[in-house]
């Protein structure tokens, strides 16, 4: 039987086409298409960089993933009221918005393409990274050097509190606005996901979690899965 696979993360199915041998009508060939539903999370490549660094690319809800941090797509004033921010302080209790909040009170809104720990509540992770990505339009033409200075701020932290696994959105590809590509780049190419310190971490990995099947398709880009 010969076969192709179409994955649609946005629907969380993979739509499975193939073609068989139909001996009942002259040995003709007869597409069949079957709809598999895949499970809540689900890993969709796995690959390592030279660096050693493992990358993993997952759909599905970043708030059930077991990691020793979870990156939020957080905004200056750590208001987590929309998007991933909001699920993930839902799913961490009350404590993840009361901590937030007092930590804005003491140090003021968080610039954009910073970092700021919190605790993960009932998250399944210890720590909750709010990375400050930019809004498209507002940043002056620098989202891509904003979300890479966000994505440096998060593996300089993992590396400082000795994380590790981390899991990471799509930084402002959502109501943000930046256009997906410019996360794709500002994750996959950027320069310490290629240093060779990660082989110190042996067990290091980065979860990339996206519902987007444009997403996806670019982070695997030119990766070979292993």
């Amino acid at each position: 039987m010969a076969s192709s696979v179409q994955l649609h993360p946005d629907e969380g199915r993979v739509l499975v086409k193939g073609f068989i041998l139909d001996q009942s009508s002259q040995n003709s060939l007869v597409q069949k298409t079957v709809t598999i539903d895949l499970p809540r999370n689900t890993t969709v490549a796995t690959y390592y960089l030279d660096s050693g660094l493992q990358v993993v690319v997952c759909q599905g809800d970043i708030t059930k993933e077991h990691a020793d941090a979870l990156v939020n797509a957080a905004n200056e004033d750590l208001n987590h009221v929309g998007g991933v921010a909001a699920a993930l302080s839902r799913a961490g209790g009350a404590q993840v918005q009361t901590e937030s909040s007092t930590l804005v009170k003491q140090v003021g809104k968080i610039p954009t393409g910073d970092v700021v720990v919190t605790t993960g509540g009932n998250l399944n992770c210890y720590k909750l990274l709010h990375a400050v990505g930019p809004v498209q339009g507002r940043a002056g033409g620098r989202e891509r050097e904003l979300l890479e200075k966000a994505v440096c701020s998060v593996l300089n932290l993992a590396e400082m509190m000795e994380f590790q696994s981390i899991a990471i959105p799509c930084i402002s590809s959502g109501t943000y606005g930046v256009p997906i590509r410019v996360c794709t780049e500002a994750i996959r190419q950027h320069p310490l996901m290629k240093l060779s310190q990660w082989r110190a971490y042996l067990d290091f990995h980065v979860a990339v979690y996206s519902s987007s099947t444009s997403f996806l398709g670019m982070i695997n880009k030119g990766q070979p899965s292993r």
